[in-house]
């Protein structure tokens, strides 16, 4: 079924005196007033945990998850994105296994934005927990810079996570 996914950060950024637990409130009214619409539609809402240089409302997983819990709705679940792990505290296969039942997609990309093997993230662990709790949901590459090329990118990432899958027991 299709997603969507709420990462954007200018959109999350707690502003104007509000604090972040204000923002996160309203952010759980906001998805539980459009969780029976995006039901009735067939859609799933992604909440994205984002890096805390990019906002300061839900940063890990655990936030994502308290929100998720609060709708109440199969139609707002979450989504693991490796660029933006840096706050989380736990190693990522333990955040993986803890909030497995409620992350519905996943995103692969170096912690400085660019395709996975252009830097040196630990993405066999995290392949390793997937494999293991048989995750079986798209694995997608989210990268913030193209170069040399699309292409080239594209298959330079999928090379790279097929060679880690390979090694994987």
């Amino acid at each position: 079924s299709p997603v969507m996914v709420l990462g954007s950060s200018k959109q999350r950024h707690a502003i104007d005196g509000a604090t972040p637990a204000d923002a996160a409130k309203r952010l759980a009214e906001a998805l539980s007033k459009v969780a029976p619409q995006a039901s009735r539609r067939g859609v799933t809402i992604l909440l994205e945990p984002l890096a805390p240089h990019l906002c300061n409302v839900v940063n890990t997983m655990a936030e994502a998850i308290a929100i998720v819990e609060q709708v109440k709705s199969p139609a707002v679940q979450s989504m693991f994105d490796t660029h933006n792990t840096t706050a989380e505290t736990a190693p990522l296969p333990d955040v993986i296994r803890r909030h497995f039942s409620l992350i519905r997609h996943v995103h692969l990309n170096e912690l400085d934005g660019k395709y996975p093997g252009a830097g040196n993230f630990p993405f066999t662990p995290v392949l390793q927990a997937l494999r293991d709790l048989n995750y079986r949901g798209w694995l997608s590459v989210e990268v913030f810079d193209f170069k040399p090329d699309g292409e080239t990118v594209a298959r330079l990432a999928a090379d790279h996570i097929r060679n880690l899958e390979q090694g994987l027991k």
